[in-house]
């Protein structure tokens, strides 16, 4: 523990050293700080940890992967530089092992925002099966409305058939049932199965609250379709104007 607490200590020191450079955009000085600080410090972790991810920022992909593995040999990284370190894996055209590490560190993790973030990875990378096994775990351990959702769209990607992605949207919904998007994601579904009255029933009563809460234009313009059919016209102009919104 004395130590977990040392090692973050300084990266908190280092951190600070570089803050303003990174704030500023100068991220190429920040590298030249930390750069001399991994040579006057070569036992520091989370030196060469920090100059990893400054290294990748700037593209240097390949002195990225050797800083951050040698970080990784001092101490444990952070989730966010373990995932810099399996995205530059893929970069360098090492992509099994990059797509292996993404999925472990998914593992590790019982946050469900940022094992989002790493299905997001995944299903970019058109890894749908690894999408598929990692979300099926992390689900075991975590009840997640966010996964759940998650879960909907890599079973669709995986052109499972829709009343299993719709299966698990509505478990998302279950969960959190006043989460618009999942609501849209399950009435989408529901119209590719010719059910639109059901599909109209999940958002009929979306409240103009709810919908400027979205941001995700797909959901903006599904929704548009769904109440174009029933005409539910004031909430085709707020979905309209939401989108309006989104554009400026």
């Amino acid at each position: 523990m004395q130590k977990e607490s040392t090692v973050e200590s300084e990266r908190t020191e280092l951190l600070s050293n570089v803050a303003e450079l990174m704030c500023t955009n100068r991220w190429d000085v920040a590298l030249q700080v930390i750069v001399g600080i991994t040579q006057e410090r070569p036992d520091s972790g989370p030196a060469w940890e920090l100059r990893g991810l400054l290294e990748s920022h700037l593209g240097f992909v390949s002195a990225a992967v050797s800083s951050l593995e040698q970080a990784s040999l001092l101490v444990p990284l952070q989730p966010l530089a373990s995932r810099c370190l399996a995205l530059d894996y893929i970069s360098q055209d090492r992509h099994r092992l990059g797509v292996e590490l993404l999925v472990s560190l998914a593992r590790a993790q019982q946050d469900p925002y940022f094992v989002r973030r790493i299905n997001y990875d995944l299903l970019k990378l058109s890894e749908y099966q690894a999408s598929h096994q990692m979300l099926t775990e992390s689900l075991a351990c975590v009840d997640s409305a966010l996964l759940w959702h998650e879960l909907s769209a890599t079973l669709s990607k995986l052109n499972r058939p829709a009343e299993e992605s719709l299966s698990a949207a509505m478990r998302a919904i279950s969960l959190s049932p006043d989460f618009a998007s999942y609501r849209v994601t399950a009435a989408s579904l529901l119209v590719t199965m010719n059910e639109a009255d059901d599909a109209f029933y999940l958002v009929r009563d979306l409240s103009a609250k709810q919908i400027q809460e979205l941001d995700c234009s797909c959901c903006l313009w599904r929704l548009i379709h769904i109440y174009s059919c029933f005409d539910s016209d004031e909430r085709v102009r707020l979905c309209y104007s939401r989108l309006h919104e989104l554009s400026l």
